[in-house]
């Protein structure tokens, strides 16, 4: 059987200090003969559920979870959650004269949005390149869609086409701002300094047609900042330098797209992928003070005894094929597996 600490959770450490055992020496104790690591657990899940979805990690980058995790978050940036949004265009893209071809691959990726479908193959396929920084959405929010035809070609997306349009696309709302021509091909993004990727006119088209959607990023201060030019704003770009939007009515906004740090990696993907990483480090620490509570659930619902217990992180997928990674904090389900080296615990549903 395993080794018990004879010293409750919540109770005074019996090394002599004023904390709970939890809060002391549990971990230490507890070694021994628990074993976790989530931080390597989610690394593999990550790699996996990237891998189910059809993409990959470069092997350089797999063995850092920081690095793994930053990928990940960056993917769920970059990629829109299948599911139905309402559709909004603009007064500027409604005015637009389109020829029917246009038209018709519009109308599909509304029909996609509000239907609920993968947006996926309409999407650039720098989408592969798991680890790219897209600074335009980085920066404003915005995505952009290329409007080649409606059906795949072999590789999942349609057809390049000189059209893209520009759309600012939340949890609940697609809106489609403006069709603009594709830069150059040796001017991709982030070093282009093209009129479509840095246009100024997409957050004024945002501005004039739904203020309400961004006016939590609005300045106070409309003294701040100043108008750049599209090239000037590109350039600030390729050189991780972030700056806030002055409008020409001299509105100024914080950017919508949360902003990014120096490498273009994407402020808020960094924050998501920092909170679920101390998460699991949290966690890590709760469940190893909770060794004992745990081991008495175990030998009262299996009537095992065993040396060691080794906790494992379960990843999951939901119905609708997007990734979760799930791990609750009490053990309202869980599956042990008897193994040489004692008990093998994983933990969710």
């Amino acid at each position: 059987m395993v080794r018990r600490s004879k010293c409750g959770r919540n109770d005074p450490c019996t090394c002599g200090s004023t904390n709970k055992f939890k809060k002391c020496c549990a971990e230490k104790i507890n070694a021994e003969w628990v074993g976790a690591n989530f931080l390597e657990d989610l690394r593999i899940a990550i790699i996996e559920e990237m891998k189910h979805r059809g993409f990959s990690i470069r092997k350089k980058k797999q063995n850092s979870i920081d690095e793994v995790s930053r990928i990940y978050f960056n993917l769920l940036k970059r990629l829109p959650k299948a599911k139905p949004r309402q559709v909004h265009r603009s007064r500027e893209l409604t005015d637009k004269i389109l020829t029917d071809a246009l038209a018709t691959v519009l109308n599909t990726i509304a029909d996609f949005s509000q239907r609920g479908n993968s947006l996926q193959p309409f999407l650039h396929r720098l989408l592969e390149h798991s680890d790219f920084n897209d600074r335009l959405l980085n920066d404003w929010g915005v995505l952009h869609f290329h409007l080649g035809g409606v059906t795949p070609e072999s590789d999942g997306y349609v057809s390049r086409s000189n059209d893209l349009l520009f759309a600012f696309v939340t949890d609940t709302d697609f809106y489609m701002l403006d069709i603009m021509s594709h830069p150059p091909l040796d001017r991709l993004p982030p070093a282009s300094t093209s009129t479509s990727w840095a246009a100024h006119e997409l957050i004024e088209v945002l501005h004039r047609n739904w203020p309400a959607v961004i006016a939590r990023y609005r300045v106070p201060d409309e003294g701040m900042g100043h108008l750049l030019s599209d090239a000037e704003r590109a350039d600030m770009r390729a050189g991780g330098v972030v700056a806030c939007t002055k409008l020409a009515d001299g509105t100024v906004y914080f950017p919508p797209g949360g902003g990014y740090m120096t490498t273009g990696l994407s402020k808020n993907v960094l924050v998501e992928s920092d909170k679920l990483l101390d998460y699991m480090q949290t966690l890590e620490r709760d469940m190893r003070s909770r060794a004992e509570d745990y081991i008495d659930v175990i030998v009262n619902s299996t009537g095992k005894s065993f040396n060691r217990l080794n906790y494992r992180l379960r990843a999951t997928r939901s119905v609708v094929g997007t990734a979760a990674i799930f791990v609750p904090t009490e053990l309202s389900g869980f599956s042990v597996i008897e193994t040489q080296s004692g008990i093998e615990l994983f933990v969710g549903p």
